[in-house]
């Protein structure tokens, strides 16, 4: 019979241990969660551009715009985040209307049939 129970709380063990290590901690900050996704947001626009000028698709006065604008949103995140110590409702849903106006601009320029060194492919 002790054969049977050790492996048996072996085995228990085993299968319960990775649920108690899965927990995640509760967020005592609220505002913690859209930079995150903020960040995310802003480095697949970072890499979407290299990939344009990478491929071509972007010129050098397109990616200045791009780069411009994304320039602009981020000193408008940190005077907003400089100003107190968390953003409102009414300017997050600004931020997300900017930053989608920032992606749609990106996504225009790149599929423009605009080429670096003034060809274009069929």
């Amino acid at each position: 019979m002790r054969t049977h129970i050790f492996p048996t709380i072996i085995l228990g063990l085993l299968i319960a241990a990775p649920s108690a290590f899965a927990q995640v901690p509760q967020n005592s900050n609220p505002d913690q969660q859209p930079r995150v996704k903020q960040t995310r947001e802003v480095k697949q626009v970072t890499q979407r551009m290299r990939a344009g000028v990478r491929s071509g698709e972007l010129t050098r006065r397109e990616l200045t715009r791009v780069r411009g604008q994304q320039a602009a949103f981020q000193q408008q995140v940190n005077a907003w985040r400089s100003a107190s110590s968390s953003l409102t409702p009414d300017q997050r849903r600004l931020l997300r209307r900017q930053s989608l106006k920032i992606r749609r601009l990106l996504f225009s320029l790149t599929h423009n049939q605009a080429r670096r060194g003034g060809w274009l492919l069929p």
